[in-house]
């Protein structure tokens, strides 16, 4: 693998960047065994590759080589400019850039890739630089867009935006954070010592009791907004949550086949509705997120970055599956949008 000084050229059509859609990997479904493990869970990034086939997803997640060099492990598409796919071996450079379009790339890599048959291809980027990918550029919004080109030809389509990897993963945690104080809260109702699963991340950050405040406020704040918006959004299609006391609750396959349904059958002013809810929940995450990291200075961020972006440990299968919930209506991926 080599490295080079690049420019980010911006694409004019070609490929358009599909439905990007937060998601989840595999959500509580033992508190007390998540306490156990120490670690919040591993969460990416998805986006549609192919706006013709939603099934077909891409995704961006960091990790951590058996070193410990960071990584940013990214599954995509190649295509030509007549959007076929380009198999076999490929030169691809990928850029770290300040904006969504134009200017040049703050940092860059090149890896020679074998995309499959359908131009398919899954890269561990940062591996090429004795200091890996550059987390920071992305935590400090530095140079936080992701593009990636074939050769000398143009950017293969718009840039991705990395800070909704780090919000996605803080959502995660502050999810899980949320579920561990429920299950505390049961067991000390029980007449048992719920303290070890409240404080298993507070333990595993080494933050005092002050310090790990703003990460329970958040947590709590935020999953009262969602169990609201989750409650409307419930209202307009007929379909209950799954469990209305657990926010961290994935639907049934019956539940999501079932909503699906009912979004298809609705009027097109209540598909309004839903997306300006989607709206509002993406929204209400990236306030908190943002919030929260202000409150925390950057000492606390810099180690809050660390035990989310990297605890969660293993990689992602790719490609990624649906966003958690289940892929609905257009109305539904407009709304996440």
């Amino acid at each position: 693998m080599k490295t080079k000084k690049a420019v980010c050229h911006s694409r004019v059509g070609g490929n358009p960047l599909g439905s990007l859609a937060i998601v989840f990997a595999g959500l509580l479904a033992c508190p007390l065994a998540l306490a156990q493990s120490q670690q919040p869970p591993p969460a990416s990034v998805g986006f549609s590759i192919n706006p013709d086939n939603p099934k077909i997803h891409g995704g961006f997640s960091f990790a951590r080589t058996a070193s410990g060099l960071p990584i940013l492990n990214f599954t995509t598409v190649l295509r030509d400019s007549a959007s076929r796919p380009m198999t076999g071996e490929q030169e691809v450079t990928f850029l770290m850039c300040p904006s969504k379009e134009g200017g040049s790339a703050t940092w860059s890599e090149v890896q020679k890739l074998t995309a499959d048959a359908h131009g398919m291809i899954t890269a561990p980027i940062g591996t090429a630089h004795p200091e890996g990918f550059p987390v920071g550029l992305v935590n400090s919004g530095e140079a936080p867009w992701l593009g990636w080109q074939v050769g000398e030809g143009p950017e293969q389509q718009a840039r991705l935006d990395l800070t909704l990897l780090t919000t996605n993963m803080y959502w995660n945690f502050l999810q899980y954070q949320s579920e561990l104080d429920r299950k505390s809260a049961e067991l000390e109702a029980k007449g048992e010592d719920g303290s070890r699963v409240r404080g298993e991340y507070q333990r595993a950050l080494g933050f005092t009791d002050a310090e790990f405040s703003p990460i329970r406020d958040t947590a709590d704040r935020l999953a009262a907004q969602l169990k609201e918006l989750s409650a409307q959004s419930s209202a307009i299609t007929c379909v209950p949550q799954s469990d209305p006391e657990h926010p961290a609750s994935r639907p049934s396959p019956a539940e999501r086949t079932e909503r699906r349904k009912r979004i298809e059958q609705l009027s097109p002013e209540d598909k309004e509705k839903l997306r300006q809810l989607a709206d509002q929940r993406k929204s209400a995450v990236q306030e908190a997120v943002a919030g929260l990291r202000a409150a925390l200075g950057p000492d606390l961020v810099a180690r809050t970055d660390e035990f989310v972006e990297f605890g969660g440990g293993g990689v992602l299968p790719h490609p990624l599956p649906a966003p958690a919930g289940g892929r609905g209506s257009k109305a539904e991926d407009e709304g996440r949008q």
